[in-house]
């Protein structure tokens, strides 16, 4: 059974491995599909991000803007950021990619199962126009991450995809290995 609005947390870790993953990132983010905050806080604590601005669909998580990150007039998409960083509801995630595609100053992250790159008929178009700028695929292997609170796992595996604008230096893969284990960033924690 599927969550409502497709809400599934992202553990604080797979934020910690796009962070250490991509230098690139650093300005100001928009995570347009935020829900309770948890990957745009680990984004804070990072200190890499000047400022983060938070949206979601659903108006209970107390986000900067409540707005539907697929319409490409939607509050989310006002104003001005050098990155979108998100988990997006994979059933909306090709809209929601090309919106924040046009409105990044320098990139989009997003972390999607691997199977989003398949050139389906949604979003074939979309994906052969940014292909170039695809610079980071980073996969997370084993154990598969869990988003629910039974700690279940999908049985695709999850990736980062990470779009630079202007970017010409071929992809890097990286394959998150030990990403499980890893502490959070939390400051208690001492990182």
């Amino acid at each position: 059974m599927r969550h409502p609005h497709d809400f599934y947390p992202t553990p604080v870790a797979l934020t910690d491995v796009l962070l250490d993953s991509v230098p690139e990132l650093s300005g100001l983010a928009v995570e347009p599909c935020a829900g309770n905050g948890a990957m745009a806080d680990a984004l804070r604590r990072s200190g890499r991000l000047t400022r983060i601005t938070t949206n979601d669909i659903l108006p209970s998580f107390g986000c900067t803007t409540t707005s539907d990150a697929r319409d490409p007039a939607a509050a989310v998409w006002q104003g001005a950021a050098d990155w979108v960083i998100t988990n997006p509801p994979f059933t909306w995630a090709g809209e929601i990619l090309a919106n924040a595609w046009a409105y990044a100053g320098k990139g989009v992250a997003m972390l999607l199962r691997l199977t989003f790159l398949e050139p389906t008929v949604a979003r074939a178009a979309l994906l052969q126009q940014i292909a170039p700028f695809l610079s980071d695929i980073i996969v997370f292997g084993q154990p598969r991450p869990s988003f629910t609170d039974n700690r279940h796992t999908d049985s695709v595996t999850t990736a980062w995809l990470v779009w630079q604008k202007g970017w010409n230096q071929g992809t890097r893969v990286r394959f998150a290995v030990g990403w499980a284990g890893r502490e959070s960033r939390c400051p208690e924690n001492g990182r």
